[in-house]
């Protein structure tokens, strides 16, 4: 039972996904909106065990200057704050366990590191959460709410 809950798992999340909101539960249990009520995103999962994520706030500032080596800080430290991507190997540990294996990342405390994610999809909608994790000095859990990106 528990392997064809697996399969299925991997069957389903199979393609590209849309995100619909990103919040955090902070230590008391509070639901906090993380980066903006309309966040941007865009999953993916192919059949080959990879996967990448972008996740960015909407409406984003641009740089004084059109050259990606030549910001300034004040505009570089915000763009950084404002955006999370990272790519690698995907596996289930458990049936609603995902293992995002990081290849590289922004943050780069994440390369070559586990990301775990409990996942659970129904119907179109798919949902990561993490495990309790340090941000923002605390401990945070988020929470991805996100939707089957169709044509």
């Amino acid at each position: 039972m528990e392997e064809q809950l697996k399969t299925d798992l991997l069957t389903e999340i199979v393609g590209t996904w849309k995100l619909l909101s990103w919040i955090y539960k902070d230590e008391e249990g509070n639901e906090v909106i993380y980066y903006d009520a309309n966040p941007c995103g865009i999953l993916m999962y192919d059949n080959e065990g990879y996967m990448n994520v972008q996740i960015h706030k909407p409406n984003r500032a641009i740089f004084s200057k059109n050259d990606h080596f030549d910001g300034l800080v004040e505009e570089i430290v915000p763009a950084y704050e404002s955006y999370l991507a990272y790519y690698g190997k995907y596996r289930l540990e458990e049936p609603n366990i995902m293992v995002h294996e990081v290849e590289g990342s922004m943050f780069p405390n994440w390369q070559n590191n586990t990301q775990r994610r409990y996942a659970e999809i129904k119907d179109d909608r798919l949902t990561l959460s993490t495990p309790p994790m340090s941000a923002k000095g605390q401990k945070l859990e988020f929470i991805l709410e996100w939707e089957r990106h169709r044509k």
